[in-house]
């Protein structure tokens, strides 16, 4: 993963902000991948503790996420 525009790990999001990231995928299961898009787990550090949750697909994602997939896998 790597910061979108060139920024640097790690990130500071401020209150209401955002951030973008790309993401690259590696598929180890081609059946798997086909089946349905990957979840995107995240693992967030915050200065009281830190955090783990499953980020949905956002509405402005990448719509060819499954194309990309079966590309990968010969499809």
């Amino acid at each position: 993963m790597t910061v979108a525009g060139g920024g640097s790990f790690p990130v500071t999001i401020p209150p209401g902000g955002r951030a973008a990231f790309v993401l690259g995928v590696d598929v180890t299961d081609c059946g798997a991948a086909r089946a349905a898009a990957p979840d995107l787990v995240v693992d967030a550090e915050r200065w009281w503790g830190s955090g783990v949750t499953t980020v949905g697909r956002p509405d402005d994602a990448d719509p060819n996420l499954g194309f990309h997939l079966r590309s990968l896998c010969g499809q």
